[in-house]
């Protein structure tokens, strides 16, 4: 993995300390490929889910309040994969696709905690 994906490759080992995750980056990521395999046969869904974290190496830092953040890795991410999806020989398909997914990969979860603070304001 160091020589063909070493963007993946460097995700091994690095722990990740906030409320979504208590895995380390690279088995995180192991389980989102696990997770879509069972939803879809689609092959840049899964690539999309091997990828969606690719830059929290790069951004990770340590808060003494928060522990690691990984601030901006969406955005981060998604541009990082116009290069890699060039050297890995993508088509430019696949690179959209899953650059737009990894941009786009935090959404539901802010949606879901506005979703449970309106509801907590409703009660």
């Amino acid at each position: 993995m160091e020589f063909v994906f070493p963007e993946i490759a460097v995700m091994y080992g690095l722990d990740q300390s906030n409320e979504y995750h208590h895995k380390d980056i690279f088995y995180h990521t192991l389980e989102v490929v696990d997770n879509a395999a069972q939803l879809s046969d689609k092959l840049d869904l899964r690539l999309a889910a091997l990828v969606h974290d690719i830059a929290k190496p790069k951004t990770r830092r340590l808060s003494k309040s928060k522990g690691y953040t990984f601030y901006g890795h969406d955005d981060v991410g998604a541009r990082m994969l116009k290069g890699i999806s060039s050297n890995m020989k993508f088509s430019n398909s696949t690179r959209d696709y899953i650059a737009k997914l990894t941009a786009l990969h935090l959404r539901p979860i802010s949606l879901a905690k506005k979703m449970s603070l309106i509801l907590r304001l409703e009660d």
